[in-house]
């Protein structure tokens, strides 16, 4: 019997009046088949890579809050790519894709940094009794994101430069060089941006609410953080504070 291997479907080459003889059959060639797999594939590929991205951050952080607020980057850099891919008039595809996986593991490694920072300010106020009020826990992620400015905008300059000529390259796998550097470029841009802004007020506002918990147990920020780990988990830091 002449057969299919499912697309397109039996109809379409029917109807068009098409008769394949025994032992023929017809296929659909191109990037559809190759998207259709990737898709597939990545329905468990994609659930076990951030499974196993959250087991990692939290061996690093051991905090389930900071491993939630460095995940958070991760939409803040697919709304540029998206929004760019949208633009440019690009489907997805597996260039698309691969730009895709690649810039959320950017906006991951980001979100990382961008944590160790403000952790190590604010375990520092801490270690000098500097940790009173919500202005604060502010204050110390001001330094931390600070500190991280400069290297963030060195980071997107350095990589925006090698991208942004892929967007008019001429010749042979232009095409699919286009398609992998768009994502990147437009979540580097959000990511950076949105980073820097939503992460510390997100780490802020878990701070606080651990302030708060310390005053409702009548506890100091030193004693209640002494007495649950809260502050202490996650990379070491070396106070800077001088013995008199």
């Amino acid at each position: 019997m002449p057969r299919s291997t499912g697309w397109p479907p039996t109809s379409w080459w029917t109807s068009a009046g098409l008769e394949l003889r025994p032992g023929e059959r017809l296929d659909w060639i191109g990037q559809y088949p190759l998207l259709v797999a990737g898709e597939r594939r990545l329905l468990w590929i994609a659930p076990l890579v951030l499974l196993t991205m959250a087991v990692l951050l939290y061996l690093q952080f051991r905090s389930l809050a900071e491993v939630c607020i460095v995940l958070a980057s991760v939409p803040f850099a697919l709304v540029g790519s998206i929004w760019t891919l949208h633009w440019l008039g690009y489907p997805l595809s597996p260039p698309v894709w691969v730009g895709l996986l690649s810039v959320t593991g950017l906006a991951m490694q980001t979100g990382v940094v961008m944590v160790v920072y403000i952790d190590d300010a604010f375990r520092r106020r801490l270690a000098e009794g500097r940790l009173r009020t919500r202005e604060d826990v502010v204050e110390a992620h001001a330094e931390g994101t600070i500190r991280r400015l400069r290297p963030k905008l060195m980071t997107i300059s350095t990589m925006g430069a090698g991208l942004l000529p892929l967007l008019w390259a001429e010749g042979a796998g232009a095409e699919v060089l286009r398609r992998i550097a768009a994502p990147m470029l437009g979540g580097l841009l959000t990511s950076a941006f949105l980073t820097l802004e939503v992460l510390p007020v997100l780490y802020t506002l878990w701070r606080v609410s651990q302030l708060r918990r310390a005053a409702a147990m009548g506890l100091t920020a030193e004693a209640f953080y002494s007495r649950t780990g809260a502050a202490m988990e996650g990379t070491p830091f070396v106070s800077t504070r001088k013995s008199m």
